[in-house]
């Protein structure tokens, strides 16, 4: 139990650590680009030592996690349970990379790990037998009845919890009344407003992530009448939406926003996205958007801010136009693995006039990729093609 709430905290940890990373970086990069801003985004925008600081304790605090997780994986999964008894019986190399996996899939729950340690204890002690249980556990529990328990096993989640619990845990968030960042999963139709509540009462609040994988994932679960917190400036969603929560545009200070698995509507949902005043990172991951073909269409007047644009594992990606006047402050364009773009399918890359940076990820066809660098040289602002 000792070990399973240690790995349940590192989990946690090192996923908060990993978006900490992310904007940190990114802060650094529009310091480094965009030296010219407007004062009215460049107020929001850490501080060059500040950010400097932050980038080496980050350091130290991941090095100091890896140290963690390296002492405790042997414990997570119960070897008196796996071995029946055998307790100091050590796992080879490859049964320890399997061992890490499964408890990655436990993410640190005792039930899950109790419960896959009796199923392990039933198998021959191999890493391919692990692997086996590894692979299965990925595409779910199909037809396999002896997957169905652990399965339900992982995938514990507030709703899961006694009332007594839930209230504690809601009454306690509702009180870190000077916290910054914030992330939560397993939001649901059942605690979906409570949550909203709470987090409405945080209102020195910065960063917020939400997370609901599988379905119905966060549809239905963020369209309240609630107002958060109004300085709010970067928001993440993982998980199905449909259609964007209506207080997203009463966040003005909102400068980031990634979006991954929403199945949003395309058309309306970057009309939404497109009238906030300081957005300057917009990344888009994979299945943000629904439909078998997703067309990009950056009208004038849209995305006054936008510096930043990442497009990732967008399979439907079709074309990428960008018509004149559209996008003025761009400056970097960020685009990896979608590899369904039609050839001429990016167009009007001549017209963004502070273009500094394309950076292609993936495998594209040449004639995409010269299509791509024909425009590029157009521009008068002369922005670099990396990765092609």
């Amino acid at each position: 139990m000792a070990a399973s709430r240690i790995l349940s905290t590192w989990f946690r940890v090192l996923w908060g650590l990993a978006h900490d990373v992310e904007d940190c970086l990114m802060e650094f990069y529009l310091h480094l680009e965009t030296p010219s801003r407007a004062a009215g985004a460049k107020h929001l925008l850490l501080p060059r030592p500040d950010i400097a600081k932050r980038m080496a304790s980050l350091r130290s605090n991941i090095q100091q996690l890896n140290t963690t997780i390296n002492n405790t994986i042997y414990s997570a999964i119960p070897h008196s349970q796996v071995f029946m008894g055998g307790s100091d019986i050590d796992l080879n190399a490859d049964m320890t990379t399997q061992a890490k996996l499964v408890i990655n899939k436990c993410d640190g729950h005792p039930l899950a790990i109790t419960t896959v340690a009796g199923f392990l204890a039933r198998k021959p002690k191999t890493a391919i037998e692990w692997k086996k249980l590894n692979d299965d556990l990925s595409v779910g529990s199909g037809t396999n009845p002896n997957l169905e328990t652990i399965c339900k096993a992982l995938a514990p989640s507030y709703d899961d919890l006694p009332y007594e619990l839930k209230k504690a845990i809601l009454g306690e968030i509702e009180k870190l009344t000077k916290l910054h960042k914030l992330g939560l999963t397993g939001i649901n139709m059942k605690n979906d407003k409570n949550v909203l509540c709470a987090i409405a009462k945080l209102t020195l609040l910065r960063s917020l992530s939400l997370r609901a994988e599988g379905k119905p994932g966060l549809q239905g679960c963020l369209d309240h009448d609630i107002s958060l917190p109004k300085n709010l400036q970067s928001l993440k969603i993982y998980g199905t939406l449909v259609t964007l929560p209506t207080w997203i545009t009463q966040l003005q200070h909102l400068s980031k926003i990634k979006l991954r698995s929403t199945q949003l509507e395309l058309d309306f949902s970057m009309k939404v996205l497109g009238k906030l005043p300081h957005l300057a990172i917009l990344r888009l991951w994979k299945d943000s958007f629904q439909g078998e073909e997703i067309i990009f269409n950056f009208h004038r007047g849209l995305f006054p801010s936008l510096v930043v644009l990442e497009l990732s594992n967008l399979d439907a990606l079709k074309s990428l136009s960008f018509m004149k006047g559209a996008l003025p402050r761009l400056e970097l364009l960020h685009v990896e693995n979608c590899i369904h773009v039609e050839s001429n399918g990016f167009s009007g890359m001549s017209f963004l006039p502070r273009l500094k940076e394309v950076t292609l990820k993936g495998d594209y066809n040449n004639k995409f990729v010269d299509n791509l660098r024909a425009q590029i040289t157009h521009n008068q602002n002369r922005p670099i093609l990396k990765g092609a």
